[in-house]
């Protein structure tokens, strides 16, 4: 979409700020932190481990497709839209801070619970 141009992306921020928030947003990314406990808590039992993991997995490959949306969104509009346009920083700001409440509540990658 961002090749498209900034005026394209313009007319269309209303939309993608919309879809950001349904993964971005505050509950969503509450629901990532629930899902991930329900797996780490599932993981000693066979069927529901893996039912817990592939919903983890699910949520979290949702939460990183927004993510890299939105590094591209910023990557492309950094001179244009996000110049003009002051208060989407904020909004931004808001989405980065929801992802990192979320990845505060993650165990360390090295750690062995996080490959149960």
């Amino acid at each position: 979409l961002m090749c498209l141009g900034a005026d394209w992306v313009g007319q269309r921020l209303t939309t993608l700020f919309a879809l950001w928030k349904l993964a971005l947003g505050k509950k969503p990314v509450d629901r990532a932190k629930l899902i991930y406990q329900q797996h780490a808590a599932a993981s000693s039992s066979d069927t529901s481990g893996l039912d817990a993991a592939a919903a983890c997995r699910d949520e979290l490959l949702s939460l990183l497709c927004a993510l890299r949306s939105l590094y591209a969104f910023t990557l492309h509009s950094n001179e244009t839209l996000l110049t003009h346009y002051a208060h989407l920083n904020r909004i931004l700001v808001v989405f980065l801070t929801n992802i990192s409440q979320l990845v505060v509540a993650l165990p360390h990658p090295a750690s062995p619970s996080l490959r149960a």
